[in-house]
């Protein structure tokens, strides 16, 4: 790159080629999953205003800190995938290797990288088409509007706000590789259609005897769609009927997106829980864990709300959902690193929801760890939740605290950490902060960590946020503003907050910092996701109540 604002050209583009080189390399290990949730969290990011271009303008050494974000890692890579998928295979390589081989030992731009794809097609213009995606912010959302055989395709910016003023997406327009599958023919490799939304509305035509249209296969393409009231109801029908007649993607893609729809106010949470219904005959690990991810995540803003018969309804609304799935799960080793993924998030949840039997298994397993640690060996993908249990069950804490000032393995000491700052003693909690920000038994650099993961529970989240209001100015002399790890502090201690009074407090709080962090991406960030908490509560609590 040959300054900043092309900082993703390094890191978006490496992170691409990371997904990619394992996937061919280590089939087995199945990165797409993880690049596939990536991208769901990457849309959340840039759903919001506060979201910049790819290739965004820098002039201060703090917003190039902030260039180092989701954005240019995340959203780089996913725009370089649907590139990828929008032409064949032989094309996209032959681009990327012209590029590499052109630029060796050079700085280039994003130019360079278009103009180097450009070579090996003539089906479009690549440069026109990729500079709709890195010089605007945010993405687009298609809606489709269905008349018999007639398909009205409609783009428009999807943008969280609660301004509606703000909302005019009438600038923003983008060359939208628009992919598709339907029930006439449903195999995306031999079925595929692409057509290249370009204006801010088109028309397509499909048989008349065809009951449901899929967009977006796979989730290669970074936009939404919405199908509207009537495209919905067939969608999901198929998903309760048979759902196996779509990938594993395209059901996580459609749960993503009728979340991401209800929080845009365009559909009702009704139809989004009509939708998860399916999900007691889901198996597949990316539809699972997206699914878990957007109802905890309103399972926390209930509970922090303190509405506790409407957040105990809420828990036992996702325990009967995954209660099969749940009890299905071993806990032995397991060999595949997908059905690791999946028990992991299910007995997470399960037993952070005290779901009887998965508090009863990890109980067992920790209490005959604690008697022979050197012999008794827990599946690493279930540490994190036997350490939590046996903290907040067995009176563990000074067994794993222990262990994890013992071990020499990263990764199991993240989980060792991540139990500990799972705790409901506060004073334990309030001691495991203030270590780390003294750097003493726990490093400074797990900080952003144990704050995130304090934040998460009902117990400890107001605590954390008032010692990073008490701590400012130590924590910003630890690490640089506008960093990775600020970014993280501010969100994680406050992206749970639902109330007009902490939307006041965190705007006064980071309003008086001035220079020392008033004017961070992160700030306009949390203030955002908080208002935006605060209309989803106002809009959904009455109707959710209503329909569990």
């Amino acid at each position: 790159m040959e300054w900043w604002n092309d900082l993703w050209l390094n890191e978006g583009f490496a992170t691409f080629m990371e997904f990619m080189s394992i996937e061919r390399i280590f089939p087995d290990l199945n990165v797409g999953d993880d690049f596939l949730a990536m991208r769901f969290r990457a849309m959340g990011k840039d759903s919001l205003n506060s979201s910049h271009p790819i290739t965004n303008q820098v002039a201060t050494a703090e917003q190039v800190e902030e260039m180092f974000d989701s954005v240019s890692y995340e959203k780089g890579a996913s725009i370089l995938l649907m590139l990828k998928s929008s032409l064949t295979e032989e094309q996209f390589q032959k681009g990327v290797v012209h590029y590499l081989s052109q630029h060796k030992n050079a700085n280039t731009q994003s130019e360079d990288l278009w103009a180097s794809m450009s070579q090996f097609t003539k089906k479009a213009n690549i440069t026109e088409l990729m500079k709709s995606w890195t010089l605007q912010k945010g993405f687009p959302l298609v809606t489709v509007t269905r008349n018999g055989t007639k398909m009205t395709l409609q783009q428009e910016r999807f943008l969280l706000s609660v301004d509606n003023s703000s909302s005019s997406s009438s600038s923003y327009l983008w060359q939208v590789p628009l992919t598709s599958i339907n029930s006439s023919c449903s195999n995306a490799s031999s079925c595929k259609s692409v057509i290249l939304l370009k204006e801010q509305s088109a028309t397509i035509y499909v048989p008349e005897e065809v009951q449901w249209v899929k967009f977006n296969i796979d989730m290669e393409g970074f936009y939404m769609v919405h199908y509207g009231e009537d495209g919905w109801r067939d969608l999901i029908i198929l998903l309760k009927s048979n759902h196996s007649a779509l990938s594993y993607q395209d059901r996580a893609s459609l749960i993503s997106d009728i979340f991401g729809l209800a929080r845009l106010g365009k559909v009702s949470i009704q139809q989004v829980l009509n939708l998860t219904c399916y999900l007691v005959n889901e198996t597949s690990t990316p539809p699972v864990t997206e699914a878990l991810l957007q109802l905890n995540h309103i399972y926390r803003l209930l509970d922090k709300r303190g509405l506790l018969q409407l957040t105990a309804r809420m828990k036992a609304y996702i325990l009967e959902l995954f209660e099969k799935l749940i009890a299905n799960q071993s806990w032995n080793e397991e060999v595949s690193i997908t059905q690791q993924k999946l028990r992991s998030s299910l007995l997470g949840t399960a037993c952070s929801y005290n779901h009887e039997i998965c508090i009863e298994k990890a109980k067992n397993i920790f209490l005959n760890w604690t008697k022979s640690p050197a012999n008794v060996s827990i599946p690493a993908d279930l540490m994190r939740t036997v350490f939590t249990v046996g903290i907040r069950h067995c009176d563990g804490w000074d067994s794993v605290l222990e262990a994890y000032s013992n071990s020499s393995f990263e990764a199991e000491r993240e989980k060792m950490l991540q139990a500990l700052a799972s705790s409901a003693d506060i004073r334990k909690l309030i001691w495991l902060m203030q270590t780390s920000l003294n750097g003493e038994d726990v490093r400074t650099q797990e900080l952003p960590l144990i704050l995130t993961t304090i934040s998460k529970n009902f117990e400890g989240h107001l605590y954390a946020w008032g010692f990073v209001k008490e701590n400012w100015d130590k924590i910003i002399k630890k690490f640089n503003l506008g960093s990775f790890a600020i970014h993280n502090i501010v969100m994680g201690t406050t992206s749970e907050f639902s109330t007009q009074a902490h939307l006041f407090e965190v705007k006064n709080f980071f309003g008086s910092l001035k220079d020392k962090g008033s004017q961070l991406r992160s700030v306009r960030e949390a203030v955002e996701t908080i208002q935006l908490n605060i209309q989803w509560m106002d809009r959904n609590v009455e109707a959710l109540s209503h329909s569990l």
